[in-house]
């Protein structure tokens, strides 16, 4: 969902993995600290939380996409 390179809010994320807030902040904790994305705090709205991929995780999202193509 991230891969486009658009940030996205938080509740929308979560949402459209079907997850709670709380499991998805779990997660991006995980890659936030493997550098493979980022978590900041809306422009407009200071309490919204906006979630980005960061380039290495494209390269790591590119890397995974690959050997799943090379797979099927």
């Amino acid at each position: 969902i991230l891969e486009e390179g658009k940030p996205m809010r938080s509740t929308d994320l979560a949402a459209d993995l079907n997850i709670g807030k709380s499991m998805l902040s779990r997660y991006f904790a995980t890659l936030e600290k493997e550098g493979l994305a980022t978590r900041d705090f809306g422009k407009e709205d200071k309490r919204e939380v906006v979630f980005t991929i960061t380039a290495q995780g494209k390269k790591k999202l590119a890397a995974i996409e690959k050997d799943m193509r090379d797979l099927a």
